[in-house]
């Protein structure tokens, strides 16, 4: 593995920030001043991706592995979507070595079961083609579609496309 990059900002009560699918850390860019006022923030990039993107891609057990060992365990942990799901399983795994979690925007499972309402399997495959044929295109809308609505849009994704 390369070098394994996390940034810290404020003093405080630790308090670790694991973004989403198809972005970085700079999505906790809007809310991190305030935050560090009270917290040590800790913003970590899953690998392959920011600034840990010359990592490669992993699966749940191995990032849990290096997020373990880089990351401290006296914290509460924030996840947002599949950070969420991140965020889960080290608590399940690994019982007792998170103070809390929070999940943001995060579900357990994101495709539709039996007894789970979530995306149509005909909507993740779709996604899955448009990403293959223009994964630049598919990436800006899924963006644009996290951002929209907020105060600062436009500023917002600027700055997180940096």
């Amino acid at each position: 593995m390369n070098k394994f990059d996390v940034s810290t900002m404020g003093k405080g009560p630790k308090l670790v920030l694991i973004h989403g699918w198809g972005s970085n850390s700079n999505i906790w860019i809007p809310i991190t001043q305030k935050l560090s006022k009270m917290y040590k923030v800790y913003l970590v990039d899953i690998p392959g991706y920011g600034l840990n993107k010359n990592n490669s891609l992993l699966g749940l057990d191995a990032i849990s592995a290096i997020f373990l060992e880089h990351l401290p365990k006296d914290a509460v942990w924030v996840g947002w979507s599949l950070g969420g799901l991140i965020v889960k399983y080290i608590a399940t795994h690994y019982r007792n070595t998170l103070n809390g979690i929070i999940t943001v925007c995060s579900s357990p499972c994101f495709s539709k079961q039996r007894e789970w309402d979530g995306l149509d399997k005909n909507v993740l495959q779709n996604f899955e083609c448009n990403l293959i044929r223009d994964y630049k295109f598919t990436l800006n809308k899924f963006l644009t579609l996290q951002f929209l609505g907020t105060k600062n849009y436009r500023d917002d994704l600027a700055n997180f496309k940096k």
